[in-house]
């Protein structure tokens, strides 16, 4: 029975892993957990330190499969699949979701790629490289600031295309017909639309990209509000040092998705998602190489424009500095440490916390 059961294992495992005819399947995935400290001050009350074991600290941990068939003439039908979970506890991630991170199927080819399903918007595409940190690396990632559009919203019912590239110039555009579950009556659907531009050319890396969301009419937060935003940046590697530099605006809310069980009866975004007037955030970064590893750096600055929802408020700074040393093409050491003057989600005076750790990644 145990040679029986060994030999079907091995040829599932040749199944995905060994292309077919014109097609394959290919597993991947990562393995990342750490020990991190931490510990906040709101309003002048200070929490107490909490240390332990922490999943994702650098990239979030996930296993997925990605397909692709050849169907000739240049044309492909391609297909993600991908799983986050905790490799703290070994939980389910995104909510529960088997599948919260990605589930889409579409075609590629001379025309571009059109993808159909849950995915990330194309803003995070485009735009989450031009932090050092990118959108990992836990407080430090460009989307827990004031970038909220680059904290890797994902939506379902998604359509997206990517333009082909033309002598590094690349454009691309995504709609959402219910960022949160099935298909659904027009007052209970949350829409969301983003377009997205890049130029990457040798050194030089640019990115502008627009967000927006049109909440469901039954959300009784909205009161009319379509949060919006728009970011620009880049980087400039001159090999001895890789600069970034970003701003975003945001109007009338944060982008992002309603999440929770799939019992949840509604597709409301939450008070937290709305605001009246804007927030800036500014970004300026540095990727360094240090012996075989690399020095990042980041300094980011929100400032909220709007007192009648952000009473008593104060600007935040946010002060990010890590070092990633691979053991070997897959594996690799990681330390971080994040500074956050102010509160990021009340901007709340007398507010301040700091996060401290290090980790573990390996890709497979």
């Amino acid at each position: 029975m145990q040679r029986v059961a060994l030999v079907a294992a091995m040829s599932a495992a040749a199944l995905v892993s060994v292309p077919s005819h014109a097609s394959s399947v290919t597993l991947y995935g990562i393995v990342d957990v750490g020990i991190f400290t931490s510990k906040s001050k709101v309003n002048g009350v200070s929490s107490k330190t909490v240390t332990g074991m922490q999943s994702g600290g650098q990239s979030g941990s996930r296993w997925g499969l990605r397909g692709s068939e050849d169907l000739g003439n240049g044309l492909k039908a391609n297909f993600v699949l991908e799983s986050g979970f905790n490799a703290n506890n070994g939980t389910q991630g995104n909510n529960g979701r088997l599948f919260g991170r990605a589930a889409w199927g579409g075609l590629s080819g001379n025309f571009g790629e059109v993808r159909l399903g849950r995915q990330q918007t194309v803003a995070v595409s485009f735009f989450g490289s031009v932090s050092p940190f990118g959108t990992g690396w836990s407080n430090a990632a460009i989307g827990k600031s004031g970038f909220r559009a680059s904290d890797t919203p994902r939506f379902d019912n998604s359509v997206t295309y990517f333009s082909p590239k033309f002598s590094g110039f690349q454009l691309a555009a995504g709609y959402s017909f219910n960022t949160r579950g099935n298909s659904d009556a027009s007052d209970l659907s949350t829409k969301a639309f983003s377009v997205a531009g890049r130029y990457a050319n040798g050194p030089i890396y640019v990115a502008l990209t627009y967000d927006q969301l049109d909440p469901a009419s039954t959300d009784p937060n909205a009161n009319g509000r379509k949060p919006k935003a728009i970011q620009l940046g880049g980087s400039y590697d001159f090999k001895v040092v890789k600069v970034h530099a970003g701003w975003s605006q945001q109007r009338g809310g944060w982008i992002k998705s309603a999440e929770g069980a799939a019992s949840n009866p509604n597709n409301n975004l939450g008070s937290s998602a709305y605001f009246n007037g804007k927030v800036n955030a500014y970004l300026l970064g540095a990727t360094v190489p240090v012996g075989p590893g690399k020095l990042l750096a980041a300094f980011q600055f929100v400032k909220p424009t709007d007192s009648s929802t952000f009473a008593n408020s104060d600007d935040v700074q946010v002060y990010s500095i890590g070092y990633s040393y691979p053991l070997s093409k897959r594996t690799d050491l990681y330390a971080l440490a994040t500074v956050t003057e102010g509160n990021l989600y009340t901007f709340a005076r007398d507010s301040r916390s700091h996060q401290i750790g290090v980790g573990m990644r390996h890709r497979f």
